[in-house]
């Protein structure tokens, strides 16, 4: 399984791929820091991601910023988009929730937590 993710936060990052391969070694894994350049990069990509995990608050282009961009372009809008990040569910959903495929994890507590919502995430995918 191929993933993208697109978090501003290296030390987030870090953990997240570590986390990643924890939950199974079966995935390829690119990340950016950037919403724009990530969105320019599958603009212009010949092999897509199976999922994006894409962090809310980034800078330039926020995470709602960059759904919005994406579900805009033909080849694009059918991609598979997790949010990652700290508001409460009540706050997230609404904004996304006219969006097909995309869904929102809530940033888990603890590392254990990551492993056990990335796994069911990821069955889900």
């Amino acid at each position: 399984m191929e993933i993208l993710l697109i978090d501003d936060d290296q030390d987030d990052v870090e953990i997240f791929i570590d986390a990643l391969y924890q939950v199974g070694e079966n995935f390829m894994i690119c990340s950016s820091v950037d919403s724009i350049s990530a969105l320019h990069q599958l603009s212009f990509s010949n092999k897509l991601p199976d999922v994006i995990f894409l962090d809310i608050n980034m800078p330039r282009m926020n995470g709602y910023e960059f759904i919005k961009e994406v579900k805009n372009i033909e080849r694009l809008k059918n991609l598979d988009i997790i949010l990652i990040s700290n508001p409460p569910e009540e706050l997230v959903i609404p904004k996304i929730s006219h969006y097909q495929k995309v869904r929102y994890l809530a940033k888990p507590a603890s590392y254990d937590s990551l492993k056990n919502s990335l796994s069911r995430l990821l069955d889900q995918s």
